[in-house]
């Protein structure tokens, strides 16, 4: 036989027992309840920014193709009034360099022919800074997207 002494403390750690796996059941509950909740959150999250997202890329597209198309025409603005500044090559050639004198290095005039005319210069220059005017116009733009 059992002492009755014995009894009551295998009762009482029993009920221990069950009162520690209800407790531990519970939090278990809510710390997935909580879990559930937050990956919730974080899908609602991830669908906002996915949607952000995609209204950026739209919105970069449309300017990327505004300031390509707005660049073309101007491009083809400085290019015309370029054309008219500069001589026709068929209408006939520009005297060429002297060569250089007996007493002189020949290395000289060498340099010198291997440098365009100043009007082309002129015009490489201003179709590099036209397109790097615009290559800032399109990251300003670009970057104002971003932060909308």
């Amino acid at each position: 036989m059992i002492n009755p002494f014995m009894l009551r403390w295998i009762g009482a750690a029993l009920s221990a027992l069950v009162l520690l796996a209800c407790v531990y059941a519970k939090g278990r509950h809510d710390v997935q309840v909580k879990f559930n909740l937050f990956k919730a959150e974080v899908k609602a999250a991830a669908e906002a920014q996915e949607k952000k997202t995609r209204q950026i890329e739209v919105k970069n597209a449309q300017t990327t193709q505004a300031v390509a198309d707005n660049h073309r025409k101007q491009l083809a603005i400085l290019r015309g009034y370029y054309a008219q500044r500069l001589p026709n090559p068929s209408a006939g050639r520009l005297p060429q360099v002297p060569g250089s004198t007996g007493g002189t290095d020949g290395a000289a005039s060498d340099y010198l022919s291997a440098i365009p005319p100043v009007d082309v210069l002129a015009s490489q220059c201003a179709e590099t800074t036209l397109t790097l005017t615009n290559l800032q116009g399109w990251v300003t733009k670009v970057s104002e997207n971003t932060n909308d």
